[in-house]
């Protein structure tokens, strides 16, 4: 069997996806009270049914995401589903950057260690990513 060029790439954002989406959401699990407390705090979610929901519900989105992109017929729903996630958040990060409101950090690991306009950037790369990651596999479709 002989491997492309682009069999390579896609299978690499394939995995980072995977582990960026695994990584973020377990750390939500294994500290999820720090991840309320921080959504309690964001500008976004003062209200605790909100705050709540979204605690439970985005680290099991984010599981969702990685399962999809490991099976080959619903890799593409789940690049665009990161897209749109990876998008929601920077655009998020962006705006109360530009405000200078305080950001609360439910980060963990590695990413906790980058500052905001840090994070910003790594979420810009990793849309970037996943863009040209569906490029891709629209590519490989329709050879």
């Amino acid at each position: 069997m002989h491997l492309k060029y682009d069999d390579i790439v896609r299978s690499v954002i394939g995995y980072s996806l995977i582990l960026l989406f695994l990584y973020s959401a377990i750390n939500k699990f294994m500290d999820m009270q720090s991840f309320y407390a921080d959504l309690i705090n964001s500008p976004l979610f003062k209200r605790d049914v909100l705050s709540r929901g979204v605690q439970w519900a985005l680290p099991i989105y984010e599981c969702s995401i990685a399962v999809l992109l490991m099976v080959k017929y619903t890799k593409k729903i789940a690049l665009i589903m990161a897209i749109v996630t990876l998008l929601i958040f920077t655009i998020y990060l962006a705006v109360l950057l530009g405000s200078g409101m305080e950001l609360p950090c439910s980060c963990g690991g590695i990413i906790s260690m980058l500052n905001w306009k840090q994070h910003l950037i790594f979420n810009m790369l990793f849309t970037g990513i996943a863009i040209l990651g569906l490029c891709l596999e629209q590519k490989q479709k329709y050879k």
